[in-house]
C-alpha cells in the first residue's frame, strides 16, 4: 500500500506543471520533475544525488537561487521568493516556496516548489516602464506649461518656483521627522506637480489684467493726454487773450495739483478715505479739448480704477483674476491624471478655498479640503505676500507675513496645525549660500574633542566671530560631537565629518555633522519640562535642547545612509 501511495505521489508530482524538487536535510538533491529540470536548463540525471553547493558551483551566475534553498535547508525556514536564474540562454523570474516532509513528528525533506514568473514579472516591468514614461510625459508638459507662464509674466513663474521649494523643504521636513505618511502619501510627485500647475489658468487671464502694476493700467495715458490738452488749450487761451495771465496760470496750477494727486493715488499701495474722496469730488471736473469742448477728468471706469482702496485691481478685473482658478481646473480637466496623480487636478485648482467657506470657485469648506490643498493655500498666501518681485506693492517681511496667516488660521480661514508646523520646520527661509567651506574626518572618538575643537575655533577666529558667540558655538559643538563619539556607532566606532562654512553676506555660520553610525533624529524627540524639579524629569534631551536655545537654526536629516545634523549661528 505504501509502493502504490508512493508511486500515486510521484505521478502527481511528475504531471504537474509547476517544478518540484525535494531535497534531503544533507543538501542532496532525490527527486527532480521535468518541469523542474526544464525550468533550470538541467537534465535529471545531472541533478539527482547532487548537493545545492555542488550545484551552485557549476550552474554559475544563480546564486541568489541556491543560497535561498541553502537557508531553507540549514535553518529549516518555510520560505517564498521570486528570484532570476539564468540557465545561459535566457534570464527566468523562478517563484520558490518551500515546504517541509514530515514523518511522524520529525521533518525529513524539504519540498521547493518552482514557478516560472517571467512572462508576469516582464509584464510588471514593461508597465513600470510605461508609468515611468507617463510620468515623465506628464512632467514635461508642466516644464512646457509653467515655461508658458514665465513667458507670459515673470514674476508669476518665480511665484510658482519659490511655491515649489518651499514645498519640497517643508516635505523633506516632515519626512525626516517621521510625520509625512501621517498627512500625504510617501510619493510626493502629484503634490509638487499639483503645486507646479497651481496657477496654469493664468495663461487665459489678459496679460494687462495680471501684470496690472497701477489702478489705472493703460487709462493713465488717457487721464495724461487730458491733461496734457487742457494745458495747451489754457496756453492758447493766454497767448489769444480770451485769458488773462493771472487766470491762466491759476489753472494751470490746479491742473498741476491734479496731476501730482493722480500720480500718487495711481502707485500708493493703500489710499485713504480722504485721499479717495478727493478723488471723487474733482472726477467730473470739465478739461477743455482740442476740438473746443469739455470732457471730465475721470470717465466711470478710470474713476472706479484710480479709487482703489487696497491693490490695483478693480472688482471686475479682481473677478478676472480669480477665475484662474477654475480655469485651472478646465485645462486640467482635458489632460487625464491616474493612479497617484488622480487628485492633481483638485488639488491645484483648490488653492483659494478657506476652510470657512469663503473662498472660491467651489466654496469648499472644512473637510471638502484636503490636506495637500491646505498646505498649498498657506504657501501660496505665504508667497503672494512676501514675494519682492510684484510690480503693484512691496514685500512684507516673513514676521509680518506670519501674522497675517496667525490671524487667518484663528478666524477659521486656514489650517493652523499645518501653519504651527510649516513655520517651526523654517522651510519657508530662503535660501542661503555658503562659502569658505572647509571640513574635517576624524574618527568619533571623545578623546578626539580637543582636535574638533581647535579646528572649529581656529575658522571662527578667521572670520572674527564674536568671543560670546564662539563661547555658544563650542558648547554646541562639544555636546554633538560627543553624542556621535558615544552612541552612533556602539558598541564599535566610526568616522564622522565635520563641515564649516560661511554665508555669502557673512551673517551667518554653519556646522554640519555627518556620520554613517544608527540613524537618529534628535530633533524627533520632545523638549524636557524644564520647569519640573531634575529628579522629576525624562532622562536625555537636554543637551538637544540647550542647543537649540544656544542656535539660531538647527536642522537633521538622513540622506544617503548618513545622519546629517547642521546647526546655525547668526553672526550678527
Amino acid at each position: 500500500m505504501d509502493d502504490e501511495k508512493a508511486l500515486i505521489y510521484q505521478n502527481i508530482i511528475e504531471n504537474l506543471s509547476d517544478g518540484v524538487i525535494v531535497i534531503g536535510f544533507d543538501s542532496r538533491v532525490e527527486t527532480c520533475n521535468d518541469s523542474a529540470c526544464d525550468m533550470l536548463g538541467i537534465k535529471s540525471d545531472n541533478i539527482i544525488g547532487k548537493t545545492i553547493a555542488g550545484l551552485m558551483t557549476e550552474i554559475e551566475g544563480n546564486d541568489d537561487f541556491f543560497e535561498l534553498l541553502l537557508d531553507a535547508i540549514y535553518l529549516k525556514k518555510k520560505v517564498s521568493k521570486t528570484v532570476t536564474f539564468t540557465n545561459g540562454k535566457q534570464l527566468k523570474y523562478l517563484k520558490v516556496t518551500t515546504t517541509f516532509i514530515t514523518a511522524g513528528n520529525e521533518e525529513t525533506n524539504l519540498v521547493v516548489v518552482v514557478s516560472d514568473q517571467t512572462e508576469v514579472t516582464n509584464l510588471i516591468i514593461r508597465n513600470k516602464s510605461l508609468a515611468t514614461q507617463i510620468t515623465a510625459l506628464m512632467n514635461s508638459f508642466v516644464e512646457v506649461m509653467v515655461t508658458a507662464v514665465e513667458e507670459k509674466s515673470a514674476y508669476n513663474a518665480n511665484h510658482t518656483k519659490n511655491m515649489v521649494r518651499y514645498a519640497e523643504a517643508y516635505l523633506d521636513w516632515l519626512s525626516s521627522h517621521g510625520e509625512l505618511a501621517k498627512n500625504t502619501s510617501r510619493n510626493i510627485g502629484p503634490l509638487l506637480m499639483s503645486v507646479w500647475l497651481h496657477d496654469i489658468g493664468k495663461l487665459l487671464i489678459p496679460q494687462e489684467v495680471m501684470d496690472k502694476a497701477t489702478r489705472l493700467g493703460a487709462h493713465l495715458v488717457t487721464v495724461m493726454t487730458k491733461l496734457e490738452i487742457a494745458r495747451l488749450m489754457i496756453k492758447n487761451r493766454i497767448l489769444s487773450g480770451e485769458k488773462t495771465r493771472d487766470e491762466g496760470e491759476k489753472e494751470l496750477a490746479r491742473l498741476g495739483r491734479l496731476e501730482k494727486l493722480i500720480i500718487s493715488a495711481n502707485t500708493a499701495p493703500v489710499l485713504d478715505e480722504e485721499t479717495i474722496e478727493q478723488l471723487k469730488s474733482v472726477a467730473d471736473i470739465d478739461l477743455m479739448t482740442s476740438d473746443g469742448g469739455t470732457t471730465p477728468l475721470f470717465s466711470p471706469e478710470e474713476l472706479e480704477a484710480i479709487t482703489v482702496a487696497r491693490g490695483t485691481l478693480t472688482a471686475e478685473e479682481r473677478h478676472i483674476i480669480e477665475s484662474h482658478a477654475s480655469l485651472t481646473a478646465k485645462l486640467l480637466s482635458k489632460m487625464e491624471f491616474v493612479g497617484d496623480y488622480k487628485n492633481v487636478p483638485a488639488w491645484a485648482s483648490a488653492h483659494h478655498e478657506y476652510l470657512d467657506g469663503t473662498g472660491y470657485p467651489k466654496k469648499l469648506s472644512g473637510d471638502e479640503i484636503p490636506w495637500e490643498t491646505r498646505l498649498l493655500t498657506i504657501i501660496d498666501i505665504y508667497d503672494a505676500l512676501t514675494a519682492d518681485d510684484r510690480p503693484y506693492k512691496p514685500p512684507m517681511s516673513p514676521e509680518q507675513a506670519f501674522k497675517i496667516l496667525e490671524d487667518m488660521a484663528k478666524k477659521g480661514k486656514i489650517d493652523a496645525k499645518i501653519l504651527k508646523s510649516f513655520i517651526k520646520s523654517n522651510a519657508w527661509r530662503k535660501t542661503v549660500r555658503y562659502t569658505d567651506m572647509k571640513k574635517i574626518e576624524i574618527e568619533a572618538k571623545k578623546e578626539n574633542l580637543e582636535e574638533v575643537l581647535a579646528f572649529i575655533d581656529g575658522y571662527l577666529e578667521e572670520v572674527e566671530c564674536p568671543m560670546k558667540k564662539q563661547m555658544q558655538i563650542d558648547l554646541a559643538v562639544e555636546e554633538l560631537f560627543v553624542n556621535v563619539a558615544l552612541y552612533a556607532y556602539a558598541p564599535g566606532t566610526g568616522d564622522v565629518v565635520i563641515e564649516i562654512g560661511l554665508s555669502e553676506d557673512r551673517s551667518q555660520v554653519l556646522i554640519t555633522f555627518i556620520d554613517s553610525g544608527i540613524p537618529y533624529d534628535p530633533l524627533a524627540k520632545e523638549d524636557p519640562d524644564v520647569t519640573l524639579p531634575g529628579e522629576e524629569r525624562q532622562i536625555g534631551g537636554l543637551g538637544i535642547f540647550l542647543i537649540k536655545q544656544y542656535m539660531d537654526d538647527i536642522r537633521y536629516r538622513f540622506i544617503d545612509g548618513c545622519n546629517n545634523l547642521t546647526i546655525v549661528k547668526n553672526l550678527e
